[in-house]
């Protein structure tokens, strides 16, 4: 089961790291950007998504008070959903560790 953070509860980046195992050093680092609009599903090569984790950022257009949620589904797949009707570029990266 991937760890799940709640970015929003965190007051900031420092405190998400304080909260995630990481036993060594980065092993992969993959990026990209992705034009959301409704809930995707985004392919990458292969990570242990006990040793992962996903870095977002957005640019919303419309009001900044529209969110979305991005997570690692499965060793192969990162997913991010959308609310409020919000859309927008998201750039990612998921970090993998030794």
């Amino acid at each position: 089961m991937p760890i799940e953070i709640d970015i929003a509860k965190e007051s900031s980046v420092q405190a998400v790291l304080d909260n995630f195992p990481i036993q060594g050093g980065i092993k992969s680092v993959q990026r990209g950007l992705t034009v959301v609009t409704t809930g995707v599903e985004v392919t990458i090569s292969p990570v242990d998504v006990n040793k992962s984790y996903l870095n977002v950022t957005n640019d919303y257009g419309g009001s900044t008070n529209r969110g979305f949620k991005g997570y690692i589904l499965n060793s192969t797949t990162i997913r991010f959903d959308i609310f409020i009707g919000a859309y927008g570029e998201v750039a990612w990266e998921v970090i993998e560790f030794n």
